[in-house]
């Protein structure tokens, strides 16, 4: 066991988490097998390295594949001590009084509950065409207007499980199965830009746990004060995207939609 109970603390886990991930560099150099370890980095964020496996084995014509091995942390700290008002840079400080780190404490929780969020966003898409197709225009969506792959912004998987959430018990089911894509997807742009929800953020309740334990909710979906600061906390921003989001569907599919997507 090589993490401690305070290891949370001024970037100890993300430094044990970047020598384990040397360690299997260094065996996997080793193996014939493989022909070639590369670095990369989780979502572009520096300081969560991963690794980028490329087997020996060639394929026909010029396709290849590649292995990314991402390490998860489940249940290594106490989630707790990781709420985003906490501070856990110790040095990070504003005259005397400690600043929250919430960004930092999210990078550790997102890998605390990495295979939980991706089992939760599983389940919801399993057996649902509707709800598929209405991610991959929601993509393509915030694909032209910005970024989703640069660090602390809204991406693909976080898309996703504002899906799942929408889909499920939690977010009231406001988006069922009878709907089509473009129904999904239109209510799916409609919450992200207007709902009051983001002042609290997005709470999952794991199935297995209990209603009270709020902590495991509230990191489960990791990410939502990064969505609250960087979008939708200030009316302007709200604006600009629904602004987007009707000339998004206007130049596809026409002006005769404007009446479609009217308040």
């Amino acid at each position: 066991e090589c993490f401690y109970e305070k290891d949370y603390l001024n970037y100890r886990y993300h430094a044990k988490r970047f020598l384990y991930l040397c360690k299997i560099k260094e065996q996997l150099k080793q193996s014939p097998l493989i022909r070639a370890v590369r670095w990369s980095s989780f979502q572009n964020e520096a300081r969560k390295p991963i690794l980028l496996i490329y087997p020996a084995v060639k394929l026909i014509g010029n396709a290849e594949f590649v292995v990314r091995i991402i390490p998860t942390a489940t249940s290594l700290f106490s989630a707790t001590k990781l709420r985003l008002e906490r501070n856990n840079i110790r040095n990070l400080k504003q005259g005397d009084a400690l600043q929250a780190t919430p960004r930092y404490n999210n990078s550790i929780l997102e890998d605390m509950f990495l295979e939980g969020n991706a089992e939760f966003v599983k389940r919801t898409f399993s057996g649902w065409k509707e709800l598929g197709e209405a991610l991959i225009l929601l993509k393509v969506w915030a694909r032209q207007r910005s970024s989703i792959y640069a660090h602390d912004c809204l991406n693909g998987f976080l898309i996703s499980v504002v899906l799942a959430f929408l889909a499920t018990k939690p977010g009231r089911h406001h988006i069922n199965s009878s709907m089509n894509t473009m129904q999904i997807f239109r209510i799916t742009v409609d919450f992200i830009a207007t709902s009051k929800t983001w002042d609290k953020g997005l709470f999952i309740q794991p199935q297995h746990e209990k209603a009270s334990n709020k902590v495991n909710c509230f990191a489960m979906f990791g990410d939502y004060k990064l969505l609250e600061e960087d979008i939708l906390t200030k009316k302007k921003c709200a604006r600009d995207y629904k602004k987007m989001y009707l000339c998004f569907m206007i130049n596809s599919y026409g002006k005769s939609f404007k009446d479609l997507i009217k308040k």
